[in-house]
């Protein structure tokens, strides 16, 4: 079952799931989650890792969407049932998967995942390229210092290493990856050749839409309107995709705001 921790009363009688994004764990979204609960009245937050994310390690293949989608319907029969769902970026396109086989959800969150299918970026700095980056550091590093150094003079930015770091972890030969970075390459490529539009025209759970300002996944042929009255597109400002590190106020206001039923107080 997936590694998964609650933020928020363990008796709520409403229970949500964030999904993090590629190369990403629950605990990335712990501080947002608990603002989430104190704001949003009798909900609790479940922050999942992922299949080969975080402490969800083991899983067999194939490691596809619609195989993540199973490992939620998984874990919700063992919490006994989930009214929402919140992905960010690979969990976006995730929890579409499994609102797919869940009509009955109140509402799902898609937060600057597009949910066309789409090209790697060839720049090298979209996900796999990443996942090339790291990929090219031999293991067990020499050092967290070591690998530092290493993924810098490749190119990637000084807060992207720091974020990747956090998933080196010290082993008895030295430092490894946390990841199964085989297993981690097939689930982005099945997120980028997958196309939701269709599922959405139809929809008849909500479904919110949230593209960052400045993102760089998104481009002038994304579709924003799906002729679906259950389909809202909102767009946050000041962020780019990683926007719950970017502007967390801006989003969590958002999500209140919009939350299904709109609370009394927002």
């Amino acid at each position: 079952m997936l590694h998964h921790e609650i933020v928020g009363p363990q008796d709520a009688a409403q229970t949500a799931l964030i999904c993090h994004g590629i190369l990403g764990s629950g605990r990335n979204w712990r501080g947002f989650a608990r603002v989430l609960a104190d704001r949003l009245d009798g909900w609790r937050f479940v922050l999942v890792d992922l299949r080969n994310h975080g402490k969800s390690l083991g899983f067999e293949g194939p490691h596809t969407l619609d195989a993540c989608a199973g490992d939620l319907q998984a874990l919700v029969q063992h919490l006994g049932s989930v009214q929402a769902a919140v992905g960010h970026s690979f969990g976006g396109k995730v929890v579409m998967s499994w609102a797919q086989q869940n009509p009955r959800l109140q509402q799902v969150w898609v937060l600057d995942a597009p949910p066309e299918s789409r090209t790697a970026d060839p720049s090298g700095v979209d996900a796999l390229g990443v996942i090339r980056a790291v990929q090219s550091i031999p293991q067990p590093c020499q050092s967290r210092d070591h690998a530092r150094k290493q993924l810098s003079a490749i190119g990637l930015s000084v807060p992207l290493v720091a974020w990747l770091l956090t998933s080196l972890k010290r082993q008895p030969d030295g430092w490894r990856w946390v990841w199964n970075l085989t297993a981690v390459d097939e689930m982005i490529r099945d997120y980028l050749r997958r196309d939701f539009r269709p599922w959405l025209r139809h929809a008849t759970t909500r479904i919110q839409l949230v593209k960052a300002e400045k993102s760089d996944r998104w481009n002038d042929g994304h579709a924003t309107d799906y002729g679906n009255t259950n389909i809202n597109f909102h767009v946050l400002p000041n962020a780019g995709h990683w926007l719950h590190v970017d502007n967390p106020a801006g989003l969590q206001n958002m999500l209140v705001s919009h939350w299904h039923p709109i609370p009394a107080k927002v």
